[in-house]
């Protein structure tokens, strides 16, 4: 019977509803179902239920970055640890089945990171400092990977707290990190530093941090038009940034016009390893119109390409190439993607480089199985 005969205690219990339709009278039961159907059935429960990292993939991953703690090690970078690891490695433990290595990442990010009694996180934890919490700010794509994942989990292994936690912090992103400026849609990279205010030529956007694939579930637990405003700006200043004659999106950008976007006066003008996941998101998430990928693929699979490295945007120079496995598997996901060419064999199989190299590397992976299998 779908029916529902009692109303259910909370959000994260009707997250927990074994079909679609029966989601959908949960959420109608508390007021929450702002949305038609159609919509909520694009959110596949049994593929969220099956893992798409295996088990010695993870273990691999985890010996290497995973303290028995929960914390993920950045080792390239002073062995810091940051929310977008926290959320990077409760992700890919979801993607794994690995429960108690996600309880231990997440039990890390939310005992040590957390910004006192509220639901977001410090960006940065350093175990070398007296206070590891060196600067009093939050990195909204660790805040929004963290929340991904928890509910991830939550519909995984029908654990409504994290579902809860999850709806937590996904309230603070809507209210203090998602705001409007004309007739478009932005999302703050932290808390503080970035705003007009802050910036001469601000506000700044980083488009490495909109995580496509969560917003469709984010407007589940916070029914809200700005989702789908972040995806269709996302889109089109990913389309808009290209600068000089990379024609790539470079890592941070000025929007004081937010129709004319153009490379942040005060960061370098690069397009690298934030940007070099821009379409690993679009396409983990299924909405990214063909186009948005073009640019990235002549830029690292055309005629005279090298696969991914450290542009500058405005004299279109290649600075460094980016050769680990992660990152040029990025670009056989893209290749794959728009003509369907396989993914050569040393890029399918998985072995730890550097942190962040390794972590895309999981992470398209699980996109290749979960969407582009036929590449494989």
């Amino acid at each position: 019977m779908d029916a529902l005969t009692v109303k259910p205690a909370s959000f994260g219990e009707c997250m927990l509803q074994r079909t679609v339709k029966r989601l959908a009278l949960c959420l109608a039961s508390l007021g929450l179902l702002l949305q038609p159907l159609p919509a909520l059935a694009q959110i596949d429960l049994d593929a969220i239920r099956t893992n798409a990292i295996t088990s010695d993939e993870w273990a691999r991953y985890a010996r290497a970055y995973v303290q028995p703690s929960g914390r993920v090690v950045d080792f390239e970078n002073g062995q810091i640890s940051h929310s977008e690891g926290q959320g990077y490695g409760m992700l890919l433990a979801v993607e794994a089945g690995a429960r108690p290595d996600f309880e231990r990442i997440w039990s890390f990010a939310r005992d040590e990171m957390r910004m006192g009694p509220g639901p977001l996180f410090y960006w940065k934890w350093n175990p070398f400092s007296v206070n590891p919490i060196e600067d009093p700010n939050d990195a909204s794509d660790g805040d929004i990977l963290i929340a991904y994942a928890l509910l991830l989990a939550g519909l995984k292994w029908e654990e409504p707290a994290f579902v809860d936690e999850a709806a937590a912090i996904i309230g603070a992103v809507a209210d203090q990190l998602v705001y409007r400026r004309r007739e478009a849609t932005l999302l703050s990279p932290g808390i503080r530093g970035f705003g007009e205010q802050d910036q001469p030529d601000g506000p700044i956007v980083n488009l490495s941090y909109w995580i496509y694939p969560a917003f469709p579930y984010f407007n589940l637990v916070l029914p809200d038009p700005r989702w789908r405003g972040l995806i269709e700006t996302g889109l089109g200043l990913t389309a808009a940034s290209g600068a000089g004659r990379s024609v790539l999106p470079p890592n941070w950008s000025s929007v004081a016009n937010p129709f004319r976007p153009q490379p942040a006066g005060n960061f370098p003008p690069l397009s690298s390893y934030d940007a070099v996941r821009i379409p690993l998101y679009l396409l983990f998430s299924g909405v990214v119109p063909r186009e948005q990928l073009v640019p990235f693929d002549r830029a690292w699979n055309g005629p005279g390409g090298q696969g991914p490295a450290v542009i500058n945007v405005r004299t279109g120079a290649v600075l460094s190439p980016m050769p680990d496995p992660g990152y040029k598997a990025v670009a056989a996901l893209v290749a794959c993607a728009l003509r369907g060419t396989r993914v050569p064999d040393d890029l399918t199989r998985f072995r730890t480089t550097t942190y962040y190299a390794s972590t895309l590397h999981l992470l398209t992976l699980s996109v290749l199985r979960r969407h582009f299998s036929g590449c494989l």
